[in-house]
């Protein structure tokens, strides 16, 4: 996927996208998380990660500070 081309046609919220994005995998890389990027696509632990990351997203999303949910 090119990097430069805009989220559904909106810069602004491909940005805020990326920064959500990128503010997950620094938290859960601090904390020694597996990411599923890492992993081979498909097995369980990539599945788990997943989850997991999506999971750490909402939580973002919804504004929750207490940082011992990631």
């Amino acid at each position: 996927m090119d990097s430069e081309l805009p989220f559904f046609g909106d810069a602004d919220l491909s940005a805020q996208a990326s920064a959500v994005a990128q503010t997950v995998i620094s938290i859960r890389t601090a904390q020694s998380k597996s990411l599923p990027r890492d992993l081979p696509v498909g097995s369980l632990e990539w599945e788990t990660a997943a989850l997991e990351f999506a999971r750490d997203i909402e939580r973002v999303l919804a504004g929750e500070s207490d940082q011992s949910q990631f």
